[in-house]
């Protein structure tokens, strides 16, 4: 009877939680842009509107192969008000894991105000217990710019799904070119050759960073989740790519529909938890794939997610 009643709730909530991340999820509105790399339906560029700069250095560097990004105006986590992070974490129920079986890094521990600064010795981080039951828990990573990121990169998810794409590429605005972008659609071929259309979920565009040990992983868990560290650690060399358990950042990545349906339906199940480039490695069954060619990579700029630079 217990079970039945947590599961009944477990739904309930879901249909709730679901609505409720929705509802922060930004709307885009008269979109166009003309078809412009084969196997690739639209381009989106993330950039905030307080980063002109970077908007026009990558813009210039795209339109020198006669590429139009499209612009999606980034939400910038660090203005949101905190009653908008009690929609949006996970809600912490007594079903949950407080622990998990791995040796990570502030395991147990949550952080609740993602505007914070907090530092564990200064005693802002929390131990999981009792007294957070229904409340919302996020990460101790996972502070206001990292919100924004992920609100962000989930309303284009929607918009693209939205729109009937099949596949998307979704941009940051810290990215640099080393070939021409145009190849991209070629590759995607030979990864369908390799695995099926629908046997990949992301590609990244270059295969700059992925794991490489429980160094690179030993800070990620979710408090209702549990994740195949193992699983994490995989690499698979397929000739031309790399098939991968995980990796940080998400700079430049394409993505299948069915990518998006997995990590929008995660999202909206679970809630947001760990910062986006940690989390997609925690979703059950994502499949992941790296160029071994640089086409796209991160550009070494400063970093909006992780500390608060604008009023």
């Amino acid at each position: 009877m217990m079970k039945a009643i947590i599961a009944i709730c477990f739904v309930l909530n879901t249909g709730l939680f679901a609505l409720a991340i929705e509802n922060h999820l930004k709307k885009i509105e008269r979109k166009s842009q003309p078809p412009q790399i084969k196997n690739i339906d639209f381009i989106y560029l993330i950039n905030l509107d307080q980063r002109p700069e970077k908007l026009e250095r990558i813009s210039n560097d795209f339109a020198r192969f006669g590429i139009e990004l499209f612009r999606f105006p980034a939400i910038y986590g660090w203005q949101l008000p905190r009653t908008t992070f009690d929609d949006l974490g996970v809600v912490f129920q007594p079903w949950m894991m407080e622990e998990v079986n791995f040796q990570i890094n502030y395991n147990g521990f949550v952080l609740i105000d993602p505007k914070t600064t907090a530092h564990p010795d200064t005693g802002e981080y929390h131990r999981l217990g009792p007294k957070f039951y229904q409340r919302n828990v996020f990460s101790v990573s996972m502070k206001g710019g990292a919100i924004g990121c992920t609100l962000s990169h989930l309303s284009i998810l929607q918009d693209a799904l939205d729109s009937g794409y099949h596949a998307v590429w979704i941009l940051e605005d810290d990215t640099m070119i080393c070939e021409d972008p145009h190849q991209l659609g070629d590759w995607i071929d030979r990864l369908d050759e390799s695995v099926g259309r629908e046997g990949w979920d992301i590609l990244y565009t270059d295969s700059v960073v992925y794991f490489h040990s429980t160094n690179d992983i030993n800070w990620i868990w979710r408090p209702d989740l549990a994740i195949d560290y193992n699983q994490m650690l995989q690499v698979k060399d397929l000739g031309s790519f790399l098939q991968i358990g995980g990796r940080g950042h998400t700079h430049s990545m394409i993505l299948s529909r069915a990518g998006m349906e997995k990590i929008l339906g995660f999202e909206k199940t679970h809630g947001i938890f760990n910062p986006y480039d940690m989390e997609l490695a925690t979703i059950p069954g994502i499949r992941l794939f790296a160029l071994k060619q640089n086409i796209v990579i991160q550009n070494q700029t400063v970093s909006d997610t992780v500390r608060q630079i604008f009023d």
